[in-house]
């Protein structure tokens, strides 16, 4: 009984030590969301000249993410209002709604709380997909996309300045300051090749003086 009592002990102990760790470190250290800022382009010919939904949907528990994850548009805006109503301190949905002229918008700051760490984070836009029913030999209702389009993407959790394109059927995303570390690194690269050429112009005025 003494050792199990120590062992019980050593236990809650390291749970003790955790929790306290968890709570000194920020929440973007844990957070599996670091998202700061949007930015929308909308092409030419977007959804057919319809407009566009957008949600940015981020999760706090991890049951939520895994459903997320999986869940197509046109049924995730059949429920967003419920999930909303199911998940009221464990789940934000920030929305826009773009118009179907070309664009591109400035970065859009992105607050959310962040006293408990986010899983994860995901876009849904809402092309206003029909749906098609079927009824399966179990007499169950099997709805489906006719589009054949999930409409949904997840955010990259290192991902701080996201770009979100939206075409004329789907959109994409991406990560700027990707583009901007792989700009960076070109004219690093650029700049290694001139100061290159220099030194050679140079040996060579040398090599003529001489």
């Amino acid at each position: 009984m003494l050792r199990l009592a120590i062992l019980c002990c050593i236990l809650f102990s390291k749970i003790a030590a955790i929790d306290m760790l968890s709570n000194v470190l920020p929440s973007s250290y844990a957070s599996g969301v670091k998202l700061q800022d949007v930015m929308f382009t909308v092409e030419n010919q977007m959804n057919n000249g319809a407009a566009v939904e957008v949600h940015l949907v981020i999760a706090y528990t991890s049951t939520l993410s895994d459903t997320l994850k999986k869940m197509p548009s046109y049924q995730y805006f059949r429920q967003a209002s419920q999930i909303a109503k199911d998940f009221p301190e464990k789940v934000k949905i920030l929305k826009w709604t773009l118009p179907a002229k070309p664009r591109t918008s400035d970065w859009v700051p992105i607050d959310y709380p962040t006293y408990n760490p986010p899983v994860a984070a995901y876009i849904f836009a809402n092309y206003g997909d029909s749906t098609s029913t079927t009824t399966t030999s179990g007499s169950s209702d099997v709805i489906f996309s006719t589009s054949g389009k999930h409409h949904r993407a997840t955010i990259p959790p290192s991902c701080k300045k996201l770009k979100i394109t939206l075409g004329k059927d789907d959109f994409s995303i991406s990560d700027d300051e990707e583009n901007d570390e792989e700009s960076s690194e070109s004219a690093e690269e650029e700049d290694e090749n001139t100061q290159t050429e220099h030194t050679l112009t140079e040996s060579e005025d040398d090599s003529s003086e001489e």
